[in-house]
């Protein structure tokens, strides 16, 4: 288990390799504390210490408490390092194990052990006896020893007494009584006859045959009790009969007629309980409803002429199969090319997904003029197939028609959507119930004027679907002469795609007040306390956790993370400025209960495609207060909504009444950055660490739980105002288990010790590839601003280079567009990622650094981060498909 966030720690690493070839020892530390130690301001009580095992190469690396932590009690105290390698010399000895970062066994000096003694183990080296020092001869005197030939004299006399120990004649004694025995030794009786060969035989005969007549005379008594019974045995009544054959016959014959009489009974009754049955199957009301309920289909039946004309029969009973007209078709016969096939199925309208699209191709007519349409009708072929095609589709979904036809004459043309009854509803030219008087202009039926054709679109209402389904249809209208070409030579083909619902909420505003909307439900964070109404709410939580509930009013209500460096929460604000909530919901639309911050920003995602592109600010006009941003979303239906914070308290959700909010499934796999403020954000970029190049790469890269671990002014080996990767890679990277971690850092460092930089970034890839065995790591260079960078950031990014390599990670230099696997090997180059020298504010007019650099020099414009999103997925897609 981790530490308590905040518990200051170093990490202790060292090797043991052998003196004879430097072959690995194998074995373990033992660290051990001096005292039981006491962590009131975090509330730890460490009672003793642990093992560390060494690995295959001899080496450790675990973090320790320093000797020196704040906070951290008794004052003084120390470790004792008890090195155990298996076949090797075993030594230990106190040591003053202090400060922060990494210490090496091999650097430690051995102290004075707590409270006085030397720094060596149990006691450590003798350094004066009875005052004499140096190389001295010590008497018997000296150590509180007996004088010289004393135990040379107690020897002599142990070996010439004949009882030293006063046992022997106790021994003897009792080895003497137990052989005059004769009588019962171990139970035995008369154990003399024992003595002799042929005595000890007798005694076993005897005792045999003793067994065997006590065993027959057992059995026989059973077996007479068994023949005796002849009422019940083994179940069986009246067993008497058993002992003939004509009893044993008529026994059986009288079981068989009971058991037929029983299931014979059981059948009928079971037989009239079905008939009597109205639904017995429970499937009849089901079939009735689907499949028999077809008289308003076929309630032309009353006539027999018109059956047989709409049926093709004509006078005959029945139509042979063939590939004519007048014929049935069967197998691939041109005809069945009016029926609609429909393309893959998904869900529209999320990123990523397939479009649900339906097309046909109708070729069944002949060469002749459509039926007149004194108002408008449904266009149909010769043979009466309508000119439409059908698509599943929810309320709200958005349909684009396409038409492909070759069509004359004088008739007025436009797509229509049916209603639930197959009647038109919708004109396309007007999107109401009422068609232009001339049609749609991209059909009007003259050769005079230019005309532009784009796609229709409808918008599905729930009156407008039918099993589903939602249907377009050609409509037409006219008395005069009118073609559609609807045959094999020239087919109309009809394509839908459905597009999906809107991509966003329909409007969102700011409402300046705490107060919900009437009769809205409050779905609160989980802990916060309830009152009325309000429920907790199924949120899933993204990016951040370790949520927190501040103290007083408003802050008593609303949750923050705590999951970033230095992983606390003050009033209205935390450590942790970006995350993200997600809720699924049936509603028209919803309120988010927030708390106006002045660098708050929100996105509003719904079925995964943001409102806005970039997160915004919040709008409010006073700092702490308490706001609530209503979505509208249109007609109800099922939607997951999510919403992208940055510095923004979050109070909960409020749903009209009837409304459902449930909680979605939760990603499979977690993305994190672990660097500084490229990744991290600053003030040039819209919402800070919400609106760099991170989040972005995450959505491109298919990850939904994104965690920007990044702080601004940090690096391998500068602290800025917060701390070190290295630090942080302990309290915020290894226990929340990312899948994928980018580590983005170094220009912070750029102007420090290459050496140091190196060892900084050696140990941190160290200890995190340890703590996350599994995880998936790409190193990315030192940043530069400029397509012109200096030698300290050129030697940072060779520096970093060179130790993702040794770490046997990959690499992705921002300043050559290189990128390396992790054996170090240059896999592919695509190119400087900043070009020129200017920036916003003072372009140069060559290079991209013109518009993806802030006004400051140095960091990425939004426009940037945009960029850098693309340039990082594509470094990392080569490395995939490596």
């Amino acid at each position: 288990m981790a530490f308590p966030v905040g518990t200051p720690v170093v990490t202790f690493t060292g090797t043991l390799p052998s003196a004879v070839a430097g072959v690995p020892f194998k074995g373990q530390l033992v660290l051990t504390p001096s005292a039981r130690l006491v962590d009131a301001g975090r509330n730890a009580v460490y009672t003793g210490g642990g093992k560390v095992p060494l690995d295959s190469s001899a080496h450790f690396s675990v973090q320790i408490l320093p000797c020196d932590a704040a906070g951290i009690e008794p004052v003084g105290w120390r470790w004792w390092v008890d090195v155990q390698p298996t076949r090797g010399q075993r030594y230990g000895f106190w040591a003053n194990i202090a400060g922060t970062g990494t210490v090496d066994l091999a650097a430690l000096t051995p102290v004075p052990a707590p409270g006085g003694g030397s720094g060596g183990g149990g006691g450590g080296a003798v350094s004066s006896v009875n005052d004499k020092v140096g190389a001295v001869v010590l008497n018997a005197a000296d150590v509180d020893a007996d004088p010289e030939g004393t135990a040379d004299a107690a020897i002599a006399a142990h070996a010439v007494s004949t009882d030293p120990h006063g046992d022997r004649a106790a021994a003897a004694s009792a080895l003497a009584a137990h052989e005059a025995d004769t009588t019962s030794v171990h139970g035995i009786s008369n154990t003399a006859t024992l003595e002799t060969q042929s005595g000890a035989q007798a005694k076993a005969d005897a005792a045999q045959a003793a067994a065997i007549a006590s065993s027959a005379s057992d059995a026989t008594a059973k077996v007479t009790t068994h023949e005796a019974d002849t009422t019940a045995v083994h179940g069986i009544a009246d067993t008497a009969l058993l002992e003939t054959s004509s009893g044993a016959q008529s026994k059986a014959d009288a079981a068989q007629s009971t058991a037929v009489s029983t299931a014979a009974a059981d059948a009928t009754a079971k037989v009239a309980a079905h008939s009597a049955a109205s639904d017995p199957h429970g499937d009849r009301a089901d079939a009735a409803s689907k499949y028999l309920a077809k008289t308003n289909n076929l309630s032309d039946l009353g006539s027999a002429t018109t059956a047989r004309t709409n049926l093709g029969l004509a006078g005959a009973a029945t139509l042979s199969v063939g590939t004519t007209a007048g014929t049935v078709a069967a197998g691939d016969d041109s005809r069945f090319s009016a029926i609609g096939s429909t393309g893959p199925q998904s869900q529209a309208g999320l990123d990523g997904g397939a479009l649900r699209t339906a097309e046909i191709r109708i070729s069944d007519g002949a060469v002749q003029d459509l039926a007149t349409a004194a108002s408008w009708a449904i266009a149909a072929t010769s043979v009466g197939t309508q000119l439409k095609c059908s698509i599943p589709a929810e309320a709200g979904d958005r349909i684009r028609v396409d038409l492909g036809m070759l069509y004359s004459g004088t008739r007025y043309l436009d797509a229509v959507i049916l209603d639930s009854v197959g009647a038109i509803n919708l004109y396309a030219g007007t999107q109401t119930t009422s068609p232009l008087a001339e049609g749609n202009p991209e059909f009007y039926p003259s050769t005079s004027f230019g005309k532009a054709s784009s796609g229709i679109l409808f918008t599905v209402a729930s009156g407008h679907l039918s099993g589903g389904q939602a249907t377009i249809a050609l409509a037409n209208q006219g008395t005069g002469a009118g073609r559609i070409y609807a045959y094999s030579g020239y087919p109309c083909r009809i394509t839908l795609t459905n597009l999906g619902p809107a991509p966003a909420p329909t409007s969102s505003t700011i409402a300046m007040t705490s107060t919900p909307a009437s009769g809205y439900i409050k779905y609160a964070p989980a802990g916060v306390t309830l009152s009325g109404s309000d429920v907790t709410g199924p949120f899933l939580y993204l990016g951040a956790g370790g949520f927190q509930i501040g103290s007083g009013t408003p802050d008593s209500t609303l949750v923050l993370p705590t999951t970033r460096y230095p992983n606390t929460r003050g009033t209205l604000t935390s450590s942790q400025s970006v995350w993200s909530v997600r809720f699924g919901t049936d509603a028209t639309a919803f309120q988010v209960r927030t708390n106006y911050q002045s660098t708050g920003c929100i996105r509003i995602l719904v079925n995964g495609r943001p409102f806005t592109d970039l997160i915004q600010p919040l709008g409010g006009t006073t700092p702490g207060n308490t706001h609530l941003i209503t979505a509208n979303l249109g007609a109800a239906r099922p939607r997951t909504v999510q919403l992208d914070f940055s510095s923004v308290p979050f109070g909960g959700i409020y749903l009209p009444p009837g409304a459902t909010m449930w909680r979605p499934a939760s990603p499979s796999r977690r993305i994190m950055v672990l660097g500084d403020s490229i990744p991290g954000g600053s003030s040039i970029n819209t919402g800070g660490g919400a609106g760099t190049w991170f989040s972005r790469a995450a959505r491109l890269l298919g990850y939904e739980d994104a965690w920007n671990e990044a702080l601004g002014s940090t690096g391998y080996i500068t602290v800025g105002t917060s701390a070190t990767l290295g630090t942080r890679a302990p309290i915020d990277v290894i226990p929340n288990a990312p899948d994928v971690l980018f580590i983005s850092a170094g220009y912070n460092d750029n102007g420090g010790s290459q050496p140091s930089i190196s060892t900084a970034a050696a140990s941190l890839y160290s200890a995190i590839k340890t703590g996350l065995p599994s995880a998936t790591i790409y190193v990315l260079g030192c940043w530069s601003p400029t397509g012109s960078p200096g030698a300290s950031i050129t030697n940072t990014d060779a520096t970093l280079r060179t130790a993702a390599a040794a770490a046997n990670l990959p690499f992705i230099s921002l300043i050559t567009g290189g990128v390396y696997n992790a054996a170090g090997t240059l896999i592919a180059t695509h190119g400087p990622w900043i070009t020129g020298t200017g920036r916003v504010g003072a372009p140069t007019g060559a290079g991209n650094a013109d518009t993806y650099i802030g006004t400051d020099a140095v960091h990425p414009t939004d426009s940037g981060h945009t960029y850098l999103a693309g340039r990082v997925v594509a470094a990392v897609q080569e490395l995939q498909n490596a």
